[in-house]
């Protein structure tokens, strides 16, 4: 299976008539999102789900560390990735943030462009 690029399906909450569904899960590669994304995710398991975004960019010669954070068994939480964990120009998903889960089959997940 490959990522899925959630950023070509988002919620627009502007537009009428949209609706927030966070029925599907990820691929055990994970999911692409623009850079701004608004990501929730709900863990419909009974142990807690870790996200991982992984950094290639540095500040001053410092790398920056992964990003991520956690969702509480039967929770949501929101995430929001800015562009410096876009993946770099010469990357398989130049310019997109590729996020990870340690349980995919728990997370259903939408996107909200921001």
């Amino acid at each position: 299976m490959a990522v899925t690029d959630l950023s070509a399906a988002a919620v627009r909450p502007d537009a009428a008539g949209d609706a927030l569904s966070l029925a599907t899960s990820p691929t055990a590669e994970g999911d692409l999102l623009s850079p701004g994304d608004v990501l929730v995710v709900q863990n419909v398991g009974a142990s807690p789900v870790t996200l991982t975004v992984a950094s290639h960019h540095t500040v001053e010669g410092v790398a920056l560390g992964a990003g991520g954070g956690s969702v509480p068994a039967g929770g949501v939480s929101v995430f929001k990735f800015g562009g410096a964990f876009a993946q770099p120009a010469d990357d398989t998903y130049p310019g997109k943030v590729l996020v990870t889960y340690s349980t995919p089959a728990d997370v259903h997940r939408a996107v909200v462009k921001a």
